[in-house]
C-alpha cells in the first residue's frame, strides 16, 4: 500500500533543460529534478501529495497527475535566499566540509605487485 503524505509545492525552477521542484512536508523540505519542462508552476503554493524514498520523489498534483523526480540537493537552481536554496546551500556545505580529525578516509586497496605475488 502506498502512503501519500501531504505537502506544499514551495517552488519550481527550470535550469539547463531540467525542472526542479521543492516541496515541504510536515518535517522536511524535499527537492528533486526531472528532464524537460513539467509545466507545474501554476501549482506553486498549493497542497500536493508526495511520496519519496532515498533517491526518488513522486508528487501527485491536485488534479491527480503524478510526476516522478530524482532527488537532488546539490544544484543551486532556485532563487537566492529562498527556503529551497537554503536547503541546497546547506547540503553543499556539508559535502564540502572536511572530515572530522577522528575519522579518516580509508585508502583504496592496491592490487599486489608481481614481486609480492611470488
Amino acid at each position: 500500500m502506498t502512503v501519500l503524505l501531504a505537502a506544499v509545492l514551495l517552488e519550481v525552477a527550470s535550469w539547463h533543460g531540467h525542472t526542479y521542484a521543492c516541496v515541504e512536508t510536515a518535517d522536511r523540505i524535499l527537492i528533486g529534478h526531472a528532464r524537460g519542462d513539467r509545466r507545474i508552476r501554476g501549482y506553486v503554493g498549493q497542497n500536493v501529495s508526495e511520496r519519496h524514498d532515498d533517491s526518488r520523489l513522486w508528487i501527485t498534483l491536485p488534479g491527480g497527475k503524478r510526476l516522478n523526480f530524482r532527488q537532488d540537493y546539490l544544484t543551486p537552481a532556485f532563487a537566492a535566499n529562498s527556503r529551497c536554496e537554503q536547503v541546497v546551500n546547506a547540503a553543499i556545505r556539508r559535502r564540502d566540509a572536511p572530515a572530522p580529525a577522528g575519522l579518516r578516509r580509508r585508502e583504496p586497496a592496491q592490487p599486489p605487485t608481481r614481486a609480492e605475488e611470488r
